[in-house]
Formats: structure tokens, C-alpha cells, sequence
């Protein structure tokens, strides 16, 4: 009898030195629950110094958006993330492993995301094509992984256009623009509320397009595990950007005369839905400037985008705490 109160005795102790242990973790911020933590914040003032606004800003690295295009051929992948010229990626790296496909006439930049040349072909939602059969490599050199980034508010800009002011779609139409039809506070409210149900789980979030095209850079392709693996193009500074991509290519065995010519496609070429030197560009982006508030939203969307790849925030009246 006594034996046996004393195990009983003993697994009362052993179950309340856990939980007290578990208590003293939680207090003292030793223990959090992922994507759980407050957010830093962003403080808004007036142009008299006092404080108008406060936003959260989103986390960082947010895994489960992961696109890849890639050539087996040359041993290179390029993260899919809409609005950094992917549409232009997908056909680059189709080009490397099906030549005969691009005619002398056939530029890289000259297809919509709808009518891709090597649809479903050399698309992945995994790197799992990286260990697959590789039986006519032109390099022995390991995997090269490209990210394309590009300033997140010139991202959004350029999807804001496409997605909600397009003189060649309905927007309309609720399936566009969150059903905003061209209004720019309510688009980035829906994102910003959007991204924020998505990454804290407070309810089921069904991904649509829009999504896709506003959600921030650094969540996507598993870059919270793999941002080291990765090379980043900045398409933001051409200066830079065309140069990097061509040591990228030629790093693993690309011919000269077809590096040549992707660059010739790239910088003397635009797709049809380029936006870079529009008039809506610039009522967007005056608007945006003029709006301290959008523009906090903004960076509480994207504040790890500009962190992460050195990008500059705006200069308006703000703090972040």
C-alpha cells in the first residue's frame, strides 16, 4: 500500500513540476507558438508629429506559396513569384531545354502567362525535379537557384495595374481586385486583411490570383529554410540585373550566342502587359506618395520584403516600434 502511494505521489509531482515548467517557459517568452508573436508595428503621425495610426506589420517567412520553373538541361530553377517577370523566366529556362521551340522571329517576352510555351511542362510546385533522372546535362556544376525580387512597391504598382485598373479586363468583375473595381484604398485593405487571416490562421483562406500577385516576395519558395541556396536578381536595377543573370546562365554552361539573345529579348523588348513607363503608373504612384496611410498599409504588407532584400522604405512621417 504504501509503495503504491508513493508512485501515485510521485507522478502528481513529476505532472506539476511540468506544468509549472511549462507556466515559467510561457511567462518569460522562452516558449512561443509559431507565427503566435506580436508583430512589430509601424506608427503613423500627422504633420504635426502626433501619432494618427498604428499598423502590424506582418512576419517574414511564410512557407506553402512555392512555384519553380526550371531547365533539367542546364541545372537551373527560378522561384515563380508574379509580377518579377516570371511569365519572361518561364519561357527563358523553356528556351534552354527546347531550342527548336523560338524561331528567329520568337522572343522570350513575347507570351501572356496564359499561353506559355512549356505550359505544365517544366513547372513544380517542389524542388523534387532536382534528384530526379538527368540523362543529358551540359553541366557537372550543382543546381543554381535564381530568385528574381524587385521593390516592393513597384510590385505592387505593376500588379495593381493588372490586376485592378486594366482597360483590357472587367474589373468589375468580383473575381478581380478582391471586387474593388479600380479603388486603391480598398485594394490594400483586402490585401492587407487577406495576408493578415493567411499567415496568423484565423480563418480557412482560399487562395485566388489576386493573391498570388500581392502576397509578399519572402514568402514564397520555402525561403525561411532555403534563402541561403538561393541567387537574387534584382530586377529593380537593371544595371545590375541583366549582368547577374548572365553570369547565372553562363556559370552553368549556357551558350554565349544564346545568352546573347535573351539579353538582346530582354532589354530591347517589353510584354504586352508592361506597365513601367505608363500614365497610370504615375497617377498610381502620386497617389500612393500622397497618402501616408496607404502607404503605412503598404509597408506593414511588405516591411520584410524591403528588410530582407535591402530595399529602401518610403521616407514619410512614421516609426516603426
Amino acid at each position: 500500500m504504501n509503495l503504491k502511494f508513493f508512485f501515485k505521489f510521485y507522478y502528481f509531482l513529476s505532472f506539476l513540476l511540468l506544468i509549472l515548467t511549462v507556466f515559467f517557459l510561457l511567462n518569460n517568452g522562452l516558449l512561443v507558438k509559431k507565427n503566435n508573436r506580436q508583430p512589430e508595428k509601424i506608427i503613423i503621425y500627422n504633420e504635426v508629429g502626433k501619432e494618427k495610426s498604428t499598423v502590424s506589420l506582418l512576419n517574414n517567412f511564410y512557407n506553402g506559396l512555392n512555384e519553380y520553373r526550371y531547365t533539367k538541361k542546364y541545372k537551373i530553377l527560378s522561384c515563380f513569384v508574379h509580377k518579377n517577370m516570371c511569365t519572361v523566366m518561364s519561357e527563358l529556362l523553356c528556351l534552354l531545354d527546347y531550342p527548336k521551340l523560338y524561331g528567329n522571329d520568337t522572343k522570350i517576352t513575347d507570351k501572356s502567362y496564359t499561353n506559355r510555351t512549356c505550359k505544365k511542362v517544366n513547372e513544380r510546385n517542389t524542388i523534387d525535379f532536382i534528384h530526379e533522372p538527368n540523362t543529358k546535362p551540359k553541366t557537372k556544376n550543382p543546381w543554381i537557384y535564381l530568385m528574381i525580387i524587385r521593390n516592393p512597391i513597384d510590385r505592387f504598382i505593376s500588379g495593381f495595374l493588372d490586376r485592378c485598373d486594366n482597360d483590357r479586363i472587367d474589373t468589375s468583375d468580383p473575381q478581380m481586385c478582391y471586387g474593388c473595381n479600380r479603388s486603391l484604398s480598398c485594394a490594400i485593405n483586402k490585401i492587407y486583411q487577406r495576408m493578415s487571416a493567411l499567415f496568423f490562421d484565423k480563418y480557412p483562406l482560399k487562395k485566388n490570383p489576386d493573391d498570388y500577385h500581392f502576397l509578399p516576395q519572402t514568402w514564397r519558395c520555402n525561403l525561411g529554410e532555403q534563402f541561403n541556396l538561393f541567387t537574387f536578381l534584382n530586377y529593380s536595377q537593371p544595371s545590375t540585373f541583366y549582368p547577374s543573370l548572365a553570369r547565372s546562365l553562363l556559370k552553368n554552361n549556357v551558350e554565349n550566342e544564346v545568352v546573347d539573345r535573351i539579353l538582346n529579348d530582354l532589354q530591347f523588348s517589353r510584354t504586352y502587359h508592361a506597365t513601367v513607363r505608363s500614365e497610370k503608373r504615375k497617377k498610381v504612384t502620386n497617389a500612393l506618395y500622397n497618402d501616408p496611410d496607404l502607404m503605412g498599409l503598404l509597408i506593414g504588407i511588405y516591411y520584410h520584403d524591403f528588410v530582407t532584400f535591402n530595399f529602401t522604405i518610403p521616407n514619410f512621417n512614421y516609426r516603426i516600434v
